[in-house]
């Protein structure tokens, strides 16, 4: 297989989840380099990655179906409470699609004989969808971070800027705008049936529509999933971070040893929201570089010779993601007290 051949060829496996790559392609005023890694390595580490991906999904599953319970029975009088049970929603999500994803390349490893190539159905079903979880995670931490934001600076006229209704909306829109466009891969994709000669019998696989659309189409993703929905919530987080360090820092100097309830209760939620953008931020900040580099290094990508070391990135920063997609419960766990009794009753029950 060259590294130029589509990655969506009938019959092939796709160049994101396979474990078998011919490294031989030489990129235009470049000479042809050995890889970096060798096969027999990129195959141990994709199955590690697969084997973790599992592990940590079966994790971060039951984790958010735990914050869903126990938000559910605390209610939802608080709109913040909405935000965190869509953030575990999208988290489940996202986790799912890319257990499924790690599940797709196990099949690979193992050489299944499936009536369908899971290389194809792969792209479709857990890296586009997975994909749309992610970034509606970051667009919910950053609404989140701003909606604590405005409770800092406009404590008097929060009620009327911040409601459960205008919440509910927002949130609706952040999935109905990433799938939406994520379902757009559907347009310059096809499934077929196309009969394998080495296997003697046909199985379902993508194929691509190669038409103006098509191009326009990946260029659309690529650009809509990369910087233009990663670089602004991130941007959003880290502001809005750094804005309630400082509230909380003059607030504890400020009213040092004073009591009083509706502070105290703004100040835990500040930390938790605090808690969670920062996690938001040390998981997810590495797939903002490492997407700048397959856009701005040279040959730095998963049709040249690196890639096996691009997509073993791909990845770790997959992995990133399960994780950041399955702490919240411990967060929740760890700064709310009627969060933990709420859950103790549930988990007794």
């Amino acid at each position: 297989m060259e590294m130029g051949d589509d990655v969506t060829s009938p019959g092939r496996p796709s160049l994101y989840v396979t474990a078998e790559l011919t490294i031989n392609h030489t990129t235009e005023g470049l000479p042809t380099t050995k890889p970096l890694m060798s096969a027999s390595v990129y195959t141990i580490l994709v199955a590690s990655q697969s084997a973790t991906f599992l592990i940590a999904a079966i994790i971060g599953t039951v984790s958010n179906i735990l914050v869903i319970l126990t938000y559910k029975k605390l209610g939802f009088s608080d709109s913040i409470n909405i935000s965190y049970v869509a953030l575990a929603v999208s988290d489940m999500g996202a986790v799912i699609t890319r257990a499924w994803g790690a599940m797709c390349i196990v099949f690979v490893l193992l050489n299944a004989q499936l009536p369908f190539n899971p290389d194809d159905v792969a792209i479709t079903t857990a890296f586009w969808y997975g994909q749309g979880f992610e970034k509606t995670t970051g667009c919910i931490t950053a609404y989140i971070s701003l909606e604590r934001c405005f409770c800092v600076m406009f404590p008097l006229r929060v009620r009327t800027i911040v409601t459960r209704t205008k919440t509910l909306t927002i949130i609706a829109s952040f999935f109905v705008l990433v799938f939406g466009v994520s379902t757009l891969s559907h347009v310059a994709h096809q499934y077929t049936w196309n009969f394998i000669p080495a296997r003697n019998r046909t199985i379902l696989g993508l194929e691509s529509v190669k038409t103006p659309l098509y191009y326009t189409m990946r260029q659309v993703l690529f650009v809509y999933f990369g910087p233009l929905l990663y670089v602004p919530t991130l941007l959003t987080v880290w502001l809005c971070t750094i804005i309630l360090a400082v509230y909380l820092k003059r607030s504890r100097q400020k009213f040092k040893g004073q009591i009083n309830q509706a502070r105290d209760k703004e100040t835990h939620a500040a930390k938790v929201v605090i808690a969670i953008a920062s996690a938001f931020l040390v998981f997810t900040t590495p797939s903002v570089v490492l997407n700048l580099a397959l856009i701005f290094v040279p040959g730095f990508d998963t049709r040249s010779v690196y890639a096996r070391t691009a997509l073993v990135l791909y990845g770790c920063i997959g992995l990133l993601s399960v994780f950041n997609s399955g702490t919240n419960l411990f967060i929740y766990i760890y700064t709310g007290s009627k969060f933990r009794e709420t859950l103790r009753k549930i988990l007794s029950a």
